[in-house]
């Protein structure tokens, strides 16, 4: 088997979250753990904390290093493996306050959601991190979120959000 065809058949195997097309280019961009964690909390700054964020990556991951693809059949870009972080992941993530408050999608969204909805609804922010979005929508919202650490959720109740762990817990809410 030539090169290229064994590089297109290791692709072959890996599907696409979205659409479940087959991938058949290489990756964007590869990094491993340490990059990873570093981009969190960099050595210099916390170095247990960055062994704790490292060690949670290679849970999450089941491997040391991971990928990033853009699917050529819908765009979907996405990382594998296709995880999300965890409680730990989370939890140690917010050790270190830094949330933006102000982010260019925030924006975007907001203009198109309330002209749209200039009523309110209801919301639900999937990964919501201090609130700042929900926040920024008004009061003619009823504001719900889901946050993986336990520090962002109580953050978020306390401005009024209800907020769950996942989706799923969400669902068994009957949301």
């Amino acid at each position: 088997m030539a090169p290229s065809q064994a590089e297109d058949m290791k692709y072959a195997s890996l599907r696409c979250p979205l659409c479940e097309s087959e991938m058949q280019a290489p990756p964007l961009h590869s990094f491993d753990d340490l990059q990873a964690a570093a981009h969190f909390c960099p050595i210099a700054r916390d170095f247990d904390r960055h062994r704790r964020m490292r060690a949670s990556i290679n849970k999450l991951w089941g491997m040391t290093n991971a990928e990033v693809y853009v699917c050529s059949e819908c765009g979907f870009g996405f990382g594998w493996p296709y995880v999300g972080g965890d409680e730990e992941f989370y939890g140690i993530l917010a050790e270190h306050a830094g949330y933006p408050s102000s982010r260019w999608e925030h924006g975007l969204t907001i203009e198109q959601v309330k002209r749209e909805f200039p009523d309110g609804g209801k919301v639900l922010d999937i990964g919501a991190g201090d609130g700042a979005f929900l926040k920024s929508l008004g009061d003619k919202w009823e504001k719900s979120a889901t946050e993986g650490g336990e520090t962002m959720r109580a953050t978020l109740r306390a401005a009024g959000i209800v907020c769950h762990r996942c989706l799923a817990d969400v669902i068994a809410d009957g949301k």
